[in-house]
């Protein structure tokens, strides 16, 4: 018969089954974890790699696709926002002034889509792609009248997806603001 007394542990064999078990907890969750986030897949290209560009007065067109990768349809929100927190010193090494230009989405008849956020800071709007489907659309960064001509602006597009947590596309455009078109 085992008798332990209150300073003994539990023995080894033991130990390492519970060590054992929470390792494999741990591993599990990681496992859920990943899968959801690989659930969704998408693809979010700005057209002709055209990232950058220049703009007057009248503004300018960015053309994007995003594409459904996911076996199901999918709710995606499109956003678009100003980056101003760049690193200073890189704008300092192009000797630039930062500037905020308002942005708009246009389907591909250049009609105007989507709406400004409660905040009325950032433009959003929200699509239903079944799997495989693609949407084209454009961005379109308004130049205000007065803004300072060699002063240069970048905006984030973002896609969210309703159908999973985490799961973020990003697009940057840099434009920088010319006397004419």
């Amino acid at each position: 018969m085992l008798i332990m007394k209150k300073n003994d542990s539990l023995p080894k064999s033991t130990s390492f089954i519970i060590k054992l078990l929470v390792l494999f907890i741990i591993m599990i969750s990681s496992i859920t974890v990943n899968s959801q986030n690989n659930e969704c897949k998408a693809t979010l290209i700005v057209k002709n790699n055209e990232n950058s560009k220049k703009a007057g007065e009248s503004g300018m067109y960015y053309a994007l696709t995003l594409t459904n990768k996911e076996n199901q349809q999918a709710v995606f929100t499109i956003a678009i926002e100003n980056n101003l927190a760049i690193d200073s010193n890189l704008v300092g090494k192009l000797n630039k002034k930062m500037v905020k230009l308002d942005g708009q989405f246009y389907n591909m008849n250049l009609e105007k889509i989507g709406k400004k956020t409660v905040s009325g800071s950032d433009f959003i709007y929200n699509i239903n792609l079944k799997s495989g489907e693609s949407f084209d659309f454009y961005v379109k960064l308004n130049v205000p009248a007065e803004t300072e001509i060699g002063s240069i602006n970048s905006s984030t597009v973002n896609v969210t997806s309703k159908n999973c947590n985490n799961f973020i596309l990003s697009a940057i455009l840099n434009t920088e603001i010319i006397d004419s078109e």
